[in-house]
C-alpha cells in the first residue's frame, strides 16, 4: 500500500510529498505552506468538475449502442464497429458492408429508422453498406467528407472540417484527419471528451497506411497531433476495443 501524508484535505503520496518538499520547492522562494494550500484549493475546485465529466461520459456510453458489421477479414481483423447514438433521431457512425445481420440489428435498435448516417471515410468496410442502408431507410441523410474517386453514388450531404452534428446526446464536431484516407473524419464530443476515431487508432495493433488506398504517412502523423491536441479521455475506434487512454496510445 502506498504511504500517504495528510496535507490540508489531501492524502498525498509520501514519495511525492517528499519530492516536492526536498527537490522542487527549495530555491524557488515559494513557501511550503502556501504551495500546499494552493494545491489543495485547486484539487478541491476541479474534483467536482472531473466527477461531472466522468458521469457525463458514462451516461453517453450507456446511451450508445455499438453494432458489429460482421465483416472479418485480412484488412479488417474481426470486423468493424459501427456506433448508434440516440433514439429520437438516431445517428449511425459508419455504414459497414451491408451484411443482413448488421442491418437487422440496426433496425431492431432503431425501429423508427435512422435519421443520419455519418461515414468516417470511403474505404469499403466503412462505406459499402451505405447504398443498402439508403434503400432500407430512404429518409436518412448520408454524410461524409468528399472523396470523389471513391464515394458511391448517393445523394451525399458533404461535411467539412469543423461542421457540427447535433445528436440526441449533444453536439459532435467533424474533424478532418487525413492520412489513413484523404477523406477521413473523426467525430469529437467535447462535453465528455469522447472521440470517435474511425481507423485512426487501433488498440494493440498498427494502423495501415497504404498509398494505393489514399494513405499518406506525413498527413497521418499530423492528424494524430491534431487529435492529441483535443485531449480526448476515451476513444471509440472502428476496429478493436474501446481505448481508455487515447493520449497514451498516440504517444507510443
Amino acid at each position: 500500500m502506498t504511504a500517504r501524508t495528510q496535507v490540508h484535505s489531501l492524502q498525498v503520496a509520501t514519495e511525492l510529498y517528499r519530492f516536492v518538499e526536498d527537490k522542487v520547492l527549495p530555491g524557488t522562494g515559494i513557501d511550503s505552506a502556501k504551495f500546499w494550500a494552493g494545491f489543495d484549493a485547486i484539487v478541491n475546485d476541479l474534483a467536482p468538475k472531473n466527477a461531472a465529466l466522468l458521469a457525463e461520459r458514462d451516461r453517453i456510453q450507456a446511451d450508445m449502442d455499438a453494432w458489429h458489421a460482421a465483416n472479418p477479414g485480412p484488412m479488417t481483423g474481426e470486423g468493424n464497429w459501427t456506433y448508434l447514438i440516440g433514439s429520437t433521431a438516431p445517428i449511425l457512425i459508419d455504414a459497414g458492408v451491408g451484411k443482413p445481420s448488421h442491418l437487422a440489428a440496426i433496425a431492431e435498435a432503431a425501429p423508427y429508422g435512422l435519421s443520419r448516417v455519418i461515414v468516417t471515410h470511403a474505404h469499403p468496410d466503412h462505406v459499402s453498406g451505405a447504398p443498402e442502408m439508403a434503400r432500407r431507410w430512404p429518409s436518412a441523410s448520408f454524410e461524409k467528407y468528399p472523396w470523389p474517386d471513391r464515394d458511391p453514388a448517393l445523394p451525399w450531404r458533404w461535411l467539412a472540417d469543423g461542421d457540427l452534428i447535433r445528436t440526441d446526446e449533444g453536439v459532435l464536431q467533424a474533424v478532418h484527419t487525413p492520412g489513413h484516407a484523404p477523406d477521413h473524419l473523426v467525430l469529437w464530443h467535447q462535453e465528455s471528451r469522447t472521440l470517435f476515431t474511425g481507423d485512426m487508432l487501433v488498440l494493440g495493433n498498427s494502423v495501415v497506411i497504404l498509398a494505393s488506398h489514399g494513405g499518406d504517412l506525413a498527413a497521418y502523423l499530423a492528424s494524430l497531433r491534431r487529435m492529441r491536441d483535443l485531449n480526448p479521455a476515451r476513444a471509440y475506434p472502428a476496429h478493436g476495443p474501446v481505448i481508455d487512454d487515447p493520449i497514451g496510445l498516440i504517444d507510443r
